[in-house]
């Protein structure tokens, strides 16, 4: 059986050290898929129909709304499960600079491929790092279950960002080629106008996203959809800490290794 997996992001290119950015959605079964995009394409279209713009509007203008509680219930209904990975901006972006320093200095004592150019662009885009923990975090699901199902991987279009992603796929396949065997086809982009588990995607990051921000500034994200999100399912979500970063990174290895 084939799991798909539908993922948004929210906080893309934030530098505020209080944001974070986040890549979140739903896995099931493609029969769970199926039935979920009938039942959403139908409360789409009850009175007021509603656009993808629409919908969006709607779920960032309201709040406690009755008719996105309806589509809240629609991926309980189908028994989707919530799946999310985090990036705080203070634990990542310091690490950023810390390996832009390093790989300067490395480069002063003629040390060149330790840390490449191509290493120190990745990382500056927060979807490579946020691939690899989702990739992670599927394959050890996948593994824990014993089961000989694959996944697929839809995401939200971006056409500045599919070639990092690509990267960050072919990374995930090349250094553990254990966990290449999940993956049905490479990660692919859709666009929620016409590719409704998108906008289930895009429902609960945002909201995640919310409730990070709430949390950071003192003022608790409320809402009844939030709530609804939140619980059952509980979201599986990875986190990754400044620790959990460097060690990805090799970094106290690297320093170690050439300038001890």
């Amino acid at each position: 059986m084939i799991f798909q997996v539908c993922l948004d992001e929210s906080g893309y290119a934030s530098r505020d050290l209080d944001d974070a950015f986040f890549l979140a959605g739903y896995i099931g079964s493609i029969p769970s898929w199926e039935a979920f995009t009938d039942l959403w394409i139908n409360l789409e279209n009850d009175s007021p129909r509603l656009t993808s713009k629409d919908f969006k509007h709607l779920l960032r203008t309201r709040r406690n709304d009755k008719r996105i509680e309806k589509f809240v219930s629609i991926i309980k209904e189908c028994k989707l499960s919530p799946i999310a990975m985090q990036i705080p901006n203070r634990e990542y972006w310091p690490v950023l600079a810390d390996m832009k320093k390093l790989r300067q200095e490395l480069y002063s004592r003629g040390i060149y491929d330790a840390i490449t150019i191509k290493d120190v662009s990745r990382m500056e885009n927060a979807y490579y790092l946020g691939f690899w923990g989702i990739a992670i975090l599927l394959t050890d699901i996948m593994g824990r279950l014993k089961r000989s199902d694959s996944l697929r991987i839809i995401y939200d279009h971006n056409k500045t960002e599919r070639k990092t992603l690509k990267e960050g796929y072919q990374d995930v396949c090349e250094i553990m080629p254990e966990n290449a065997k999940w993956f049905h086809v490479e990660p692919s982009p859709e666009t929620d106008d016409d590719f409704m588990p998108l906008q289930a995607a895009d429902l609960l990051v945002w909201h995640m996203h919310r409730d990070y921000i709430g949390q950071q500034s003192g003022n608790p994200h409320r809402d009844t959809v939030w709530e609804m999100l939140r619980h059952s399912p509980a979201i599986l979500e990875m986190v990754w800490t400044e620790r959990m970063i460097r060690d990805a990174l090799h970094l106290d290895e690297i320093r170690q290794n050439h300038l001890s």
